[in-house]
């Protein structure tokens, strides 16, 4: 049935021309658009509450709450933005009017829904009663024996992340990374296990681990200077949380966020933009605190503002690839996706392979969104990046691949091992804030699974006569 209405509004929306929202008042088109995503979401809610599942566990839900946040809400503070009074940063105020992407929100709207209706589609059929492509990891679980062994490895992950891989070649660097970036799903089982205990002397031992694992995870977003890979800890603390109650932690989200927005967010701005001229990360701190404490609390709303709100706008990125494709430029007809499949080519076969991420980033600057100096990467979203391949038809059947190349995925880690498979797909998740396309993700997901999967496959398997008590 849902799959049913969500093809017959795909069909409506194909069949009209790109730009007939034009038509309608600009208004309704933004207000429609988020409070479609956010029906679509409680819907997705509450089919898994009359199921009596864990939302947070679905992928269905979880995608589909993230996606009304950054194309639905995003849609609307990306229309009313130049309407707040910016006081400490007026340059903040057209920011959505730069590159013709106000004036095309209704266009990107069109777009936006489309998608959202033939992901939705891909994510039920996927998850639909039928068996997995891929057979089913399975082995002798135990969990006394993953807590154990994962709590003595964290100390050579936390080295791993933190220290050794901004000492290798780039050559190697992801290679070795992968074996201490398994620290973000391990921080969403020791969370998971914090608040799912009923004795309070466990619950306190592992919440003192859980807190032990987030300061260790803190240097690798202080070398790199960006503020997601600062807040993920964090975000994997929550949702294993989440995997636990089945909820959010809304009284600590009630003492934390405005924490969050007033103090974390604007210092780590200020810290982020002291990285550029190779200063060391001690110094960085002491300028970032003597800035931080200059600026007063009304630019610090601001900087949080254009952080979490501005930032996460994804409307933007479609509006702009939507003024271009195919009017200035023609389709690309599958060339980024060529361009990412040679990523999976190791280096030391083809020691001049170029680097994916610098070779894509010429569609961000032929529009006009980055410059290519090399250093600053500003790559599509999954729906420019389908959109300015094939089109609207190529939005709506590569959505449909979207969710069910996620759901699929999800569908397979948990077929082998309910909570580890959830604990990799969160974390899957996380790492793909900007909501990029199954080419990009697939590419790294076939490194980065199979390594995480072998790793607690040894940390947590037994002999059949081997007992834990």
């Amino acid at each position: 049935m849902v799959s049913s209405v969500c093809f017959l509004g795909a069909i409506g929306l194909l069949a009209a021309p790109l730009g007939s929202f034009d038509q309608i008042p600009r208004s309704a088109v933004i207000w429609t658009t988020f409070f479609v995503l956010l029906a679509m979401t409680g819907h997705a809610y509450l089919g898994c509450r009359r199921r009596s599942l864990n939302p947070w566990m679905s992928p269905v839900f979880v995608i589909s709450a993230y996606y009304c946040y950054r194309y639905g809400w995003g849609s609307v503070v990306a229309n009313y933005w130049h309407e707040f009074d910016w006081v400490a940063f007026p340059e903040l105020r057209f920011l959505f009017h730069r590159f013709g992407a106000w004036a095309r929100l209704p266009i990107a709207c069109h777009i936006i829904l489309l998608f959202a209706l033939g992901m939705y589609i891909g994510l039920h059929r996927s998850l639909a009663d039928r068996p997995s492509l891929l057979r089913p990891i399975r082995w002798n679980f135990s969990e006394p024996k993953l807590k154990q062994t994962l709590v003595l490895y964290m100390p050579v992950a936390i080295g791993i992340a933190s220290i050794l891989q901004f000492n290798l070649p780039l050559s190697i660097k992801f290679a070795v990374s992968l074996f201490g970036d398994i620290v973000y799903p391990a921080i969403a089982l020791v969370s998971y296990w914090a608040f799912s205990v009923r004795s309070s002397s466990e619950r306190t031992k592992w919440i003192f681990i859980l807190v032990l694992l987030c300061l260790g995870s803190v240097p690798v977003g202080l070398q790199t200077g960006q503020i997601a890979g600062l807040l993920r800890p964090g975000v994997m603390a929550v949702f294993g949380y989440a995997m636990a109650r089945g909820r959010l932690p809304v009284r600590a989200a009630m003492i934390g966020l405005p924490l969050l927005i007033l103090l974390v967010v604007p210092f780590l701005r200020i810290y982020k933009g002291h990285g550029y001229g190779g200063m060391p990360v001690t110094q960085r701190l002491w300028e970032s605190a003597v800035r931080f404490d200059a600026i007063g609390w009304h630019a610090r709303t601001e900087i949080s503002m254009e952080r979490l709100m501005l930032r996460w706008a994804g409307a933007n990125m479609p509006a702009v690839y939507s003024r271009y494709y195919p009017a200035i430029y023609p389709y690309e007809y599958g060339t980024t996706f060529g361009m990412e499949l040679k990523s999976l080519v190791p280096r030391v076969i083809w020691p001049d392979k170029g680097y994916g991420s610098y070779e894509l980033n010429r569609y961000s600057a032929r529009v006009g969104l980055v410059q290519l100096d090399g250093i600053t990467t500003a790559l599509f979203d999954a729906l420019s990046e389908y959109y300015l391949n094939f089109g609207l038809i190529g939005v709506f059947v590569l959505s449909v691949l979207h969710g069910y190349y996620f759901a699929g995925l999800h569908k397979w880690l948990v077929s082998g091992n309910a909570l580890i498979g959830v604990a990799i797909f969160g974390t899957l998740l996380a790492a793909n804030e900007d909501f990029y396309g199954t080419g990009l993700m697939f590419i790294s997901h076939v490194k980065i699974v199979p390594i995480w999967l072998l790793m607690f496959y040894f940390f947590s398997r037994i002999r059949p006569e081997r007992r834990y008590a």
